[in-house]
């Protein structure tokens, strides 16, 4: 499973970028063999090709070529097939199919990921949903307040 290394300036410049495979390129709907792959998610296709357009590298970052795998070569070939079959081969065979990242990695594309704010330990979901609640009380209040302003303004309006 050696990979190929393939030179590119901004690569070297700016790192990568990694896409889990599963649940992130393709559909997953649960487990059924090392060499099924469900249909391609065509958005996080676009976004790659956007990516590999633009100089940057990009790597898979997945369980499936893990060393608790005992298929993990047969899903590597797999997924490498896949990629040729959605890139072409030229530029399917250069991207790394992997199970680790590394300082290199820019940032990821994953399911099951929740992003944290760094030397925090703030979830940024859970503080866009703190967010999401307070927008909401500040709509209520000021439908509240244009309620009190109209009841003030008809008793004034009644004198």
């Amino acid at each position: 499973m050696e990979e190929p290394r393939v030179s590119n300036e901004k690569w070297e410049e700016s790192g990568w970028i990694g896409f889990d495979w599963d649940g992130t390129l393709v559909r997953y709907t649960g487990w059924v063999g090392p060499e099924h792959h469900g249909p391609p998610i065509p958005d996080m296709w676009r976004r790659l090709r956007n990516y590999l357009s633009q100089g940057y590298g990009v790597r898979i970052v997945t369980a499936r070529v893990g060393p608790g795998n005992p298929d993990a070569e047969v899903c590597w070939h797999s997924i490498r097939a896949e990629l040729c079959r959605h890139l072409g081969d030229e530029v399917g065979t250069t991207i790394p199919v992997t199970c680790q990242k590394d300082f290199s990695m820019i940032y990821m594309y994953d399911d099951r990921v929740r992003q944290v704010v760094p030397n925090t330990g703030e979830v940024i979901e859970e503080l866009v949903q703190e967010l999401k609640h307070y927008r909401n009380l500040v709509a209520d209040l000021e439908s509240e307040a244009e309620t009190l302003d109209e009841s003030i303004n008809g008793i004034f309006e009644e004198d």
